[in-house]
């Protein structure tokens, strides 16, 4: 939960710099440049020509409208683009986080339903799932309430593929999902 909380967060805050891009940069650049004068370098721009094939050729005034240009803007872009956070599989997300015995316990009825829907054609087991929630949830109830489970991680290396195969599915989804992202190149 705290990385998908961390790249939530991530996104937000590059979206919140990109909207106030010229004050961010120009604090950027000022410190650039002090550590540029500190080695006798002078902020310069690309020569900029009529045509241009495989490279950035915006016209700027100035060195510093130059790299802002070409250089910063089009990184953080990039880095927005390629955040993974999709609000609309939040709920699957916050269902799947449900399988932690630390949440599970704490929860009434059927809190992975979401979850369940979305990844139920890829489980072994699809319809025995409610009743293997339910003893995976009483298989932590009866356990020590202060050693429960609390990450993806450690609930994975507590589940029985034999006894829990939707869970011991699920589980893995869990571990790996807030922090990947894939696109078509």
């Amino acid at each position: 939960m705290e990385a998908y909380n961390h790249i939530k967060d991530l996104k937000g805050e590059l979206q919140d710099i990109r909207g106030d891009i010229v004050k961010y940069f120009s604090d950027w650049y000022g410190m650039a440049k002090i550590t540029a004068r500190k080695a006798n370098i002078e902020p310069s721009t690309t020569r900029v020509v009529g045509r241009q094939q495989h490279g950035s050729n915006a016209e700027a005034g100035t060195p510093k409208d130059y790299h802002k240009r070409t250089l910063t803007i089009p990184l953080l872009d990039h880095l927005i683009s390629d955040t993974y956070f999709d609000p609309n599989n939040d709920a699957v997300m916050s269902s799947l986080l449900c399988l932690l015995p630390a949440l599970l316990v704490s929860r009434e009825g059927n809190p992975v339903q979401a979850a369940f829907q979305y990844y139920a054609d890829d489980l072994p087991s699809p319809q025995l799932f409610d009743v293997e929630l339910f003893r995976w949830r009483r298989k932590w109830l009866n356990a020590d309430q202060d050693h429960l489970p609390s990450s993806a991680a450690k609930a994975l290396e507590e589940c029985n593929h034999e006894l829990f195969p939707n869970v011991r599915k699920l589980l893995p989804i869990l571990c790996k999902l807030p922090i990947t992202s894939a696109q078509c190149e």
